[in-house]
């Protein structure tokens, strides 16, 4: 992904909005400019990661484990 292209098409207008979890360097700094935007939605990668979906995960490993 182009962050600089992202970046320009959200200050232009031509992008009214962006929500991402992947950057092209991980951890990304303090200051990178999607973390100081209100156009930019910014989460985790573990958003996914809700009760319901870590109960459903387990309980595919744990059925499938064979000991």
């Amino acid at each position: 992904m182009d962050e600089n292209a992202i970046h320009e098409a959200l200050r232009s207008g031509r992008l009214h909005r962006y929500c991402t979890d992947v950057f092209s360097q991980e951890p990304i700094n303090e200051d990178h400019v999607f973390l100081n935007s209100d156009k930019t939605i910014v989460s985790p990668h573990v958003a996914w990661a809700t009760e319901d979906t870590l109960q459903k995960t387990y309980g595919v490993w744990f059925d499938q484990t064979i000991i």
